[in-house]
């Protein structure tokens, strides 16, 4: 699981539904939470938190295609399996575990030292406060 620390700097809710926006070093993030702000009284704009999400839940990009939601990093160590990679990406100091297919990165040729974006969707993102 990775694990980054961010700021609430806004939630915005609609019925039992709240998207909550984040900011943290590797750039602003959103997430989905399925309540009502009635129900998560300790979440409030300003309140440190961290956000979640598992090695498999990120897409592997080639170029930043989002403005939010996307980290940029370096392929520091790559761990080949017999059908799944798992890579170490830096992002500042941060590192960040994901898994992907073999397949998947054939295609994209990833090697070594090359600099990424990862993607994660934000109904993939859980907080930890």
């Amino acid at each position: 699981m990775n694990k980054i620390l961010a700021t609430i700097e806004e939630i915005k809710s609609k019925d039992s539904i709240s998207i909550i926006k984040l900011k943290s070093d590797l750039g602003i993030f959103y997430t989905t939470i399925l309540e009502s702000p009635d129900s998560f009284t300790t979440l409030k704009k300003g309140k440190k938190v961290f956000f979640l999400f598992k090695e498999t839940d990120a897409f592997l990009l080639k170029e930043k295609l989002l403005k939010i939601n996307t980290i940029k990093g370096k392929i520091k160590n790559i761990q080949e399996g017999e059908l799944f990679i798992r890579l170490i990406l830096q992002a500042k100091d941060y590192e960040i575990s994901m898994l992907f297919t073999k397949i998947e990165l054939d295609m994209l040729k990833i090697n070594l030292n090359d600099a990424i974006y990862i993607f994660v969707k934000p109904t993939q993102i859980m907080l930890e406060y």
